[in-house]
């Protein structure tokens, strides 16, 4: 009589809690993950494992993705339980070898024919295929899940923290749960992040800003970059070398308790650098320049007075306006201006002389230079930022 690949799956319906009791003994001798589950839940997981283990040689087809339920639901439970992911998968593949090789004896035992043999074996390591994709899918939705959550944690927090609410005991307790330590002084940093790659800046700059044992805090804040930056963090040094996608504000490093002030002071900042290179700018390298964000009738004044006559918004305009930034930076230097600009010095002398037409207005009287260079700076300013 022609033994049957339904009937040695009956036959291994009775060894359901001998397998079972295995492969809870063999995972929590391998696994220290599993500790924190309760034996019986993994006996029960086990006998679920081995019945549709059971059912599927019966069927003669493996479980589908329309299919799916326990298999998350396990892999839910055993993460919030703490047990990475790796350890689930190796958790039922356990199961599943013990199941194999139970099936594997008792078709010898009965004379399963070697085809049919080959064709369970094949189906139960499909169960496996399924129970992994449906595994790994609620893996990568739980910390899609989780990641989200952690990133609204920690902009409220960070948001808590500029506002002066370190002194309330569940903020305090939130900012010593993501490190940062309320005796060390820390800066408010600012700046933006390139579209698309947020959570891959944030880690980069964070690593970049965080000194040992002291760590730094950043968080998507609307269309910033908001963090906390320790005072050991290498980000305070002049040669500090960070990889930015445009420049950033850095205010000066007080105690947690006093963050609105680092806070305030790096809002003046980043108002003043929005368009300016892609670096770190702080008090001692912006100095005067804040001073022109906040004078807006002076600011107004001298740009009707030193810009609006060149109409920088033609092509002319334009590269006269480029010169004056280029003799500025130069300190009033011809030939090097000429060497920034790749022109010859007599055009820089042209466009000289065509600025103080245009304005009436001198280009070697040091009251003048200096109206001129603040007007620079707060066109510059009020010039919206290329999108990063």
């Amino acid at each position: 009589m022609t033994v049957t690949i339904a009937e040695i799956a009956e036959r291994l319906k009775g060894f359901q809690a001998t397998i079972a009791d295995d492969a809870a003994d063999t995972l929590l001798a391998e696994l220290s993950s599993y500790a924190a589950v309760p034996r019986e839940e993994i006996l029960a997981s086990a006998r679920t494992n081995v019945s549709r283990g059971v059912d599927t040689l019966i069927s003669r087809s493996a479980p589908t993705r329309a299919q799916e339920g326990e298999d998350r639901r396990t892999t839910r439970d055993r993460i919030e339980r703490g047990v990475p992911i790796q350890d689930i998968i190796r958790a039922y593949r356990i199961c599943l070898s013990l199941t194999h090789a139970r099936f594997l004896t008792l078709a010898q035992e009965h004379g399963l024919a070697p085809e049919e043999t080959l064709t369970g074996s094949t189906l139960l390591w499909e169960v496996g295929d399924w129970f992994v994709a449906g595994a790994a899918a609620e893996y990568r939705e739980h910390a899609g899940a989780e990641a989200v959550q952690r990133s609204v944690e920690r902009s409220s927090l960070v948001v808590d923290l500029l506002q002066d609410r370190i002194g309330e005991a569940h903020t305090l307790h939130r900012a010593v749960r993501f490190g940062l330590d309320p005796e060390q002084p820390h800066a408010v940093l600012i700046t933006r992040a390139p579209h698309g790659r947020h959570e891959q800046f944030l880690t980069q700059l964070e690593r970049a800003c965080t000194a040992p044992r002291a760590p730094a805090l950043l968080a998507q804040v609307g269309d910033r970059v908001i963090g906390l930056v320790p005072e050991q963090s290498p980000l305070h040094r002049a040669d500090a070398a960070v990889d930015l996608h445009g420049p950033a504000a850095l205010g000066t490093a007080v105690p947690l308790t006093e963050l609105s002030d680092s806070a305030r002071l790096a809002e003046r900042i980043w108002r003043s650098v929005r368009t300016a290179e892609p670096r770190i700018h702080t008090l001692e390298t912006r100095s005067w320049q804040l001073a022109v964000a906040e004078e807006d009738v002076v600011s107004t004044h001298l740009v009707d007075r030193c810009i609006t006559p060149v109409q920088p918004a033609t092509a002319s305009g334009a590269e006269l306006l480029r010169t004056l930034h280029s003799l500025v930076r130069t300190g009033m230097h011809v030939r090097r201006t000429a060497d920034e600009l790749l022109v010859h010095e007599n055009t820089v002398r042209y466009r000289m002389q065509r600025y103080q037409e245009l304005t009436g207005r001198s280009l070697t009287a040091l009251p003048e230079l200096l109206e001129l260079t603040w007007a620079l700076e707060a066109w510059d300013q009020r010039t919206e930022p290329t999108d990063l």
